[in-house]
């Protein structure tokens, strides 16, 4: 499966980060994500919701380039993320009522199970009240900033590099300052406006990480060059976010009790940590597969929490009626049980599925001439190099 998004080189100058870094970011990413979703407690142990989210929109808007294809953006990123969360919703609908519901487990849902529930509500009620879809508000917003943040981009291109930068950054802090301030008090009120939270909110981030990969990238590099190991740098700024405590923000309920600037500084301290970790283990074959299939990960994580909660209660250790379907908080100290399944089992899932499905499509091609992995979300990633032309968004 494609990951959530497919690191390209900007064709506008010298990238900051290279393919590898990216995608060992997105890879330490995902491993926050479902950190945060297993929510363990400590004195040592940071708020990932506070940065997590944010991360995926900035490293998102580093692929971007100053004169995107919009249209061929919106059609690829349809596949990649409509289709994949129609098709994955439905996917998961059907294991809660064949698999987790007979069990005894609930959905965790305030609604009748009906359509609305398994395809509407998800994206119109930021997934809250049905955990099973927690992926629903990301990929709309994410479907939404990425062309919002490619328009901006390509009116910016027509202006002299340095009125373009100050223009894109303004834009970006105007866009977290309404989405953080306005549309995040209006969604108390009705659930458009969150959507339009979502959206403002992630289309600034994408906007950060267009300027941090490509025009600032001449003064960003000395920086990052002279940091003597990435690695004690990224366990400083973790630090920081520990002693800080700031106030923890969640983006998909658009819930920021900090303010704007908190927000920012919140995030960025986040963001700056992991690409430190991406410097230190861009060379780790895992991580970097991890960050390759993020999307996959993200989508399945709360699957292998459950399928673990259904082993435990046909053994006899949990009540059915203990547990929500596709839930992991409050585990313990079984944490670590939780966070590898969640990371490993997806990633090996996608692995096995992906060959299954490259072996078919080489079946089928061969028999009928016809390519039929270029018509689905399913195509194996192919392999990436930081040499040569950067191909078409």
């Amino acid at each position: 499966m494609q990951a959530i998004f497919t690191p390209r080189l900007s064709a506008s100058g010298d990238p900051l980060l290279s393919r590898d870094v990216i995608d060992a970011a997105r890879g330490i990413g995902i491993a926050f994500v479902v950190f945060g979703h297993i929510n363990p407690i400590g004195p040592l142990v940071i708020n990932a919701y506070g940065f997590h989210m944010p991360l995926f929109f900035f490293l998102s808007g580093m692929t971007l380039r100053r004169e995107p294809p919009i249209l061929s953006l919106i059609m690829r990123d349809s596949r990649a993320l409509l289709l994949y969360a129609v098709l994955h919703f439905g996917i998961l609908a059907a294991l809660t009522r064949a698999v987790f519901q007979p069990a005894g487990m609930a959905i965790a849902a305030s609604s009748p199970l009906d359509w609305r529930t398994y395809f509407l509500w998800p994206v119109t009620r930021n997934s809250e009240h049905v955990h099973l879809f927690v992926i629903g508000w990301f990929i709309l917003a994410l479907f939404l900033a990425r062309p919002m943040s490619a328009l901006i981009l390509k009116a910016a291109s027509r202006l002299p590099p340095v009125p373009a930068t100050v223009l894109i950054l303004g834009i970006a802090l105007l866009g977290a300052r309404t989405g953080v301030h306005f549309f995040a008090f209006a969604a108390t009120k009705a659930w458009p406006w969150n959507l339009l939270s979502h959206v403002a909110v992630a289309t600034a981030f994408c906007l950060f990480g267009y300027l941090t990969q490509n025009p600032l990238a001449r003064f960003l590099r000395p920086v990052l060059n002279a940091v003597p190991s990435p690695l004690a740098a990224a366990l400083f700024l973790y630090a920081a976010l520990v002693v800080l405590r700031l106030s923890p923000f969640i983006m998909s309920l658009s819930q920021y009790p900090g303010g704007t600037i908190a927000t920012l500084v919140h995030s960025g301290l986040g963001i700056a940590m992991v690409i430190c970790l991406a410097k230190a283990l861009s060379t780790s074959r895992w991580t970097r597969l991890m960050g390759r299939r993020s999307k996959t990960i993200m989508t399945w994580h709360l699957t292998a929490a459950a399928t673990i909660n259904l082993v435990l209660v046909e053994l006899g250790y949990l009540e059915a009626g203990n547990v929500n379907v596709f839930t992991i908080f409050d585990v313990g100290r079984s944490w670590p049980i939780y966070l590898f399944a969640g990371l490993i089992g997806p990633l090996l899932a996608a692995l096995a599925a992906e060959r299954a499905f490259a072996a078919a499509g080489a079946f089928v091609q061969a028999r009928t001439g016809v390519d039929v992995l270029r018509l689905t979300t399913f195509t194996p990633a192919r392999p990436r190099s930081d040499r040569g032309t950067p191909r078409p968004l």
